[in-house]
């Protein structure tokens, strides 16, 4: 007995430290877990840079700007006070010495100031933009993208010698920029532009382009043709071969024009005949310098007759680069000025940011795919017009030291650029601080970086032609870097893949838990109960054992992935609905894009209400209805149906009849209000096409058809089915026939009803229609059991089979309609419809309602699916012979 008693002791302090243990390592779990939660809940960043050059990039933004908004010749030709000093000026140019002093240029450009005043007066912003302003052939003379540029050369012998020489032709491909985009003219800091390549403007398809898919050695290596003493039937042959190379690289997907500019391109014979001989090794091909970048080259003029009035010192000519989407600032961008007679060779390269949106803590949004934001494109275009507005409100006129355009500007053409005296710059700061609250940060963040060099002397060594003096004109040259661009990438600290690993890891550590093991619990759990139910009723067959494993194994499979499907689903619902309702919605009241919640629901609900004559007449119908309804129940039900079970004796007692004249009355209900919403539901096809829930639905209505008036007919009745409920419901309160489901029930009829004529006030009667007819039929199922209480033979001998069937139906019919069909079908149509209209849509407070109402109704689908699990729970434990009563278990939606 002595060495039992120390084997039990011994059993016990090993129990005691093995649970020691479990309690320490499940405390160290939690707190390792906590630590996950609190980095994971904090939405930090990490930041991984990159250097690459693509293969190809976008044409860059190129905005240049004119030396003022007017012209000297234009203002002259619109005021004649202003020309008599214009015209003086053009007479004495050339002959009084005095006129080039500063003092008189510095007279003369007041003088102009004041003019230009009065033409920003006199002319409205989209005018003077578009029409009044300097024109772009007066800026640019031309502007040309080359995508590519290829020196190819080849070896050609003299005829009496054999000193070998090298032919070089440029071999080029031209497009005028215009041609690719048209130009968008702006005004911006007291200057006419005009924006290259922008992408504001979808005036043609956005071209690409590409450096050239080719190896270089191996390019002179296939078309460099050696020494033949034939070389002059080859000469001009391998010329045009080689011409023929470099225009066959494919340089896009689209269909472009190769047409070589003759005006600006020397002939390839010309060019092969004066163009500079060398010594020929087969080496210095590969030695030699070469470009494979496109670039844009333009000729900026710089007449001096169009600014001779106000001289070189007022006003320069400059150039900003910048990305294509948006227009240029001062911020983010540098410009540079652009000398007479100059050639200017600029090459970027870009530094790009990518940041995670809200709710990291980068708060950054996706302009393009904001529901809220996505109007104005970018960030740029957000402050420009909240700028604009903000000044606007301030001085009655628009500031021009952000960039404007047409369209920033109202089509009544009742907005002004303030004139030169009327511009506050500190004004514009104080908009731009507040802008800067108002418009968040773009993920997407470019900014472009440039260098270059600058040849003040322009000759002809360059391949252009100057056909011209040199003095009137400069030329820029813009090309990609040959610098990789940098990339600067955000990413979580802790991703979601990352957390679920870390807590998995943990759970699995310490304490040997996994997602599998939780699923497989489940699964168990469900299988054994419904093999139970099986072998229960004896339905099936008994089957060999190792066949039974087998199938219970694949379907143990089958139903761990749908389980996962339907989980990873509900999960995105519910981050969707979380973030429309606490993040999309909140920023449309703060950004004032729509008043207070209870405000706006008050005033649109009054203003539905009078534009519908108060509902009277909807009102009136649903009176009568619920007294038609309480006759048609009490002849039909009580009087007929019930008068002839008990005279035929089909139900005993009076508690049976009157539970089974209320659970046929609803039977029947139902059944006719299902038949109705499946036909509606069989025209429309919205439950295979969600969409057509929300497209034409006022169509239904108020174009007329027998759809129509089914539709108001099954409103109608089921409005009134639920205020007769609720009635009856309260009445039996009184009786004290209230069951323990009551509560619920009455709450659910309320957010019934509600839900009902919030979508008739808003047209929402697709929806209503569905919920109808996936909510209704399992009512049918329920209401049906009683056909049980019957004293027929054939139902009473095989009760418990028609109860395990039509109970089995139900939970089929709840399940897969309460559970799959009404969250994943509905509620997700209401939130992908929410986002694409949350801003534009004038009754957004009454549709928040009734998302509102539909997550109630979810709820009470929830609560409805946990009885049914405690039903098959009893069933389980009790058998069929315990359900007599299924309202003493609250078995009641």
């Amino acid at each position: 007995m002595e060495f039992i008693h120390r084997q039990k002791s011994r059993f016990n302090c090993c129990e005691l430290i093995f649970c020691i243990c479990i309690i320490l390592l499940t405390i160290w779990c939690i707190w390792n877990i906590e630590q996950v939660l609190h980095g994971y809940s904090d939405r930090e960043t990490t930041i991984r840079l990159d250097s690459r050059l693509p293969d190809h990039t976008n044409f860059p933004g190129i905005t240049i700007c004119g030396r003022a908004i007017f012209t000297p010749e234009y203002l002259a030709n619109k005021y004649s006070e202003f020309n008599r000093s214009y015209h003086k000026f053009q007479q004495d140019f050339h002959h009084d010495p005095f006129v080039n002093t500063t003092l008189a240029i510095r007279n003369r450009y007041h003088l102009f100031r004041i003019y230009e005043n009065i033409a920003l007066t006199d002319f409205n912003g989209s005018d003077v933009i578009e029409n009044h302003s300097l024109r772009l052939e007066q800026l640019v003379r031309w502007c040309r993208f080359r995508p590519i540029n290829i020196r190819t050369l080849h070896r050609c012998d003299d005829d009496n010698s054999t000193t070998a020489t090298i032919v070089d032709p440029i071999l080029q491909t031209q497009f005028d920029c215009d041609k690719i985009k048209q130009p968008i003219p702006i005004v911006y800091n007291g200057h006419k532009c005009f924006m290259y390549f922008s992408d504001l403007e979808n005036v043609l398809p956005e071209w690409r382009h590409y450096k050239p898919p080719i190896d270089v050695d191996d390019f002179f290596n296939i078309h460099h043709y050696h020494h033949n003493h034939n070389h002059h039937k080859y000469k001009h042959k391998n010329q045009s071969l080689f011409i023929d190379v470099a225009k066959s690289i494919r340089i896009n997907d689209n269909d472009i024009d190769h047409d070589n500019d003759n005006d600006d391109n020397v002939n390839d014979d010309d060019y092969y005949n004066d163009h500079h001989h060398h010594s020929f090794n087969t080496d210095d091909l590969k030695r030699m310098k070469f470009e494979l970048n496109p670039y844009i080259v333009m000729q900026i003029n710089m007449h001096n007759n169009i600014w001779n009035f106000i001289g070189d010192t007022f006003g320069t000519t400059t150039i900003t680069v910048h990305p294509p989407n948006i227009l240029p600032n001062k911020r983010r961008f540098r410009s540079f000025q652009v000398q007479r007679s100059s050639y200017y060779e600029v090459s970027f390269t870009k530094k790009t940011t990518h940041k995670l949106p809200t709710p990291y803590r980068t708060n950054c949004i996706d302009y393009l795919n904001d529901k809220i934001f996505a109007r104005y494109r970018t960030q740029d275009m957000c402050r420009n017009v909240c700028i604009k507005e903000y000044s606007y409100g301030i001085d009655d006129c628009a500031n021009y030291y952000m960039a404007l355009s047409t369209r920033m500007f109202s089509e009544d053409n009742s907005e002004y650029i303030c004139d030169h005296d009327y511009q506050n710059y500190t004004t514009f700061l104080s908009a731009e601080n507040h802008c800067e609250n108002r418009c968040p940060d773009e993920c997407l963040q470019t900014i472009f970086q440039l260098n270059g060099r600058i040849d003040p002397v322009m000759t002809n060594g360059y391949g252009w032609p100057l056909y011209d003096n040199p003095d009137t004109h400069t030329i820029v040259l813009i090309k990609i870097s040959p610098k990789p661009f940098q990339i600067i990438q955000h990413r979580p600290r802790i991703s979601r893949e990352e957390f679920v690993g870390i807590i998995g890891g943990h759970l699995g550590i310490w304490l040997g838990l996994s997602i599998y093991l939780v699923i497989r619990f489940i699964v168990n759990f469900i299988f054994n109960i419904i093999k139970r139910l099986v072998y229960f009723f004896n339905l099936f067959k008994k089957q060999p054992h190792h066949d039974i494993e087998q199938r219970q194994s694949v379907s143990r499979v089958v139903v761990i992935f749908v389980i996962m499907n339907i989980v990873d689903k509900y999960l995105q619902l519910i981050n969707r609905t979380y973030y429309g309702l606490s993040v999309v919605y909140p920023e449309t009241i703060q950004q004032k894009f729509r008043p207070p919640f209870l405000i706006d629901l008050i005033e649109t609900i009054q203003y539905r209400m009078e534009m519908n004559n108060y509902y009277w007449m909807e009102i009136i119908s649903i009176v009568v209805c619920i007294i038609l309804l309480a006759i048609i129940r009490y002849v039909l039900v009580n009087k007929f149906i019930i008068k002839q079970l008990r005279h035929y004796r089909l139900i005993l007692g009076h508690h049976d009849h009157h539970r089974f004249g209320n659970n046929l009355w609803n039977c029947l209900f139902y059944m006719h209000t299902f038949t109705l919403s499946w036909w509606i539901m069989a025209n429309i096809g919205c439950l295979e096409y969600p969409k057509r829930f929300w497209i034409n639905n006022s169509s239904d209505i108020y174009y007329g058809g027998q759809t129509s008036m089914i539709i108001m007919y099954l409103y109608l009745i089921d409005i009134s089915n639920y205020i007769y409920s609720m009635i009856y419901l309260c009445k039996n309160y009184r009786q004290q026939l209230w069951d323990k489901d009551s509560p619920m029930i009455i709450i659910h009829h309320l957010a019934a009803i509600l839900l009902f004529t919030l979508s008739h006030m808003i047209n929402m009667h697709r929806m209503g229609v569905a919920i109808i007819f996936l909510l209704e039929i399992s009512e049918i199922f329920y209401f049906l059991r009683c056909m049980v209480k019957l004293q027929i033979h054939f139902i009473q001998r095989w009760q418990n089979s028609i109860r395990f069937i039509g109970f089995t139906s139900m939970c089929i019919v709840w399940l897969y309609n309460r559970l799959y069909r009404y969250p994943l079908i509905i509620l997700t149509s209401v939130i992908d419809y929410g986002y694409q209209n949350l801003v534009d849509m004038d009754r957004i407070a009454i549709y928040i309602l009734i998302y509102y109402l539909l997550l109630l109704i979810q709820l009470f689908n929830i609560y409805g699916s946990f009885i049914l699990i405690k039903l098959i729970i009893r069933i389980y434990s009790s058998g069929l012979d315990k359900l007599e009563d299924v309202r003493e278990i609250r078995c009641q939606r």
